[in-house]
């Protein structure tokens, strides 16, 4: 008989999922740690009074499965929690850890216990330099400074939950330029890309698009 994967609890919603999310994801909070979490609720969409900075649920969407907790002053952190429904009756969890720089986890839901993701996770750590420039203009002296750069972790992302229309998007947040480049590039000649991975049918499809005419098009 074939296995059946399903979820034990099939009404599980972005509420429960969010509880049940290992703490070290929130290492930079400790207000979003344990049973502090459970509290968020009984304020959502308010601020708090107090003069510390706590979180609190900004955005709030059972039914696209969407979550997203800002702070009371604005430090540049927040968070993103996104449940998407498997085929097999699972649940893949996104959450986007965004301070500029982002750091984005993907868990499973195996039957009520979320476990790292290991499979339907969107290629973010195989990206090339010609996914995030333009090179057509560059010499191969420069574009090796770029993939130098990339190789080294020197270029930072960033990450955006478009939950509303099933998009991870990835860009460019910082370049920490430095002596040891092959050679120095004109930040001037850099033309920017970014990337969306769509959730399409179980699966991420990479998109690479280019600034063109003051709008993002697709690059063909």
């Amino acid at each position: 008989m074939a296995q059946n994967n399903r979820s034990t609890n099939p009404k599980i919603g972005i509420k429960e999922l969010f509880l049940q999310l290992p703490d070290s994801v929130f290492k930079k909070d400790s207000y979003l740690r344990g049973d502090d979490r459970k509290k968020l609720f009984t304020t959502a969409n308010q601020e708090s009074d107090d003069e510390v900075s706590r979180p609190y649920i900004d955005e709030y969407d059972p039914q696209k499965g969407y979550l997203l907790i800002s702070y009371t002053f604005f430090n540049g952190l927040r968070y993103q929690i996104w449940s998407l429904n498997l085929k097999d009756g699972r649940k893949l969890v996104v959450v986007n850890e965004n301070d500029g720089k982002g750091h984005i986890h993907f868990f499973l839901d195996e039957k009520g216990v979320l476990k790292k993701a290991l499979t339907h996770v969107p290629e973010i750590h195989s990206v090339q330099v010609d996914d995030f420039f333009e090179t057509y203009h560059l010499n191969t002296t420069e574009k090796e400074a770029l993939q130098y750069l990339l190789s080294r972790n020197k270029i930072v992302f960033e990450y955006e939950l478009l939950y509303q229309k099933r998009v991870i998007r990835m860009s460019i947040f910082s370049i920490g330029f430095d002596t040891d480049l092959p050679v120095m590039i004109d930040q001037d000649k850099l033309k920017y890309k970014q990337v969306l991975f769509r959730w399409v049918n179980d699966k991420w499809i990479k998109e690479v698009q280019k600034w063109v005419n003051d709008r993002w098009v697709k690059e063909v």
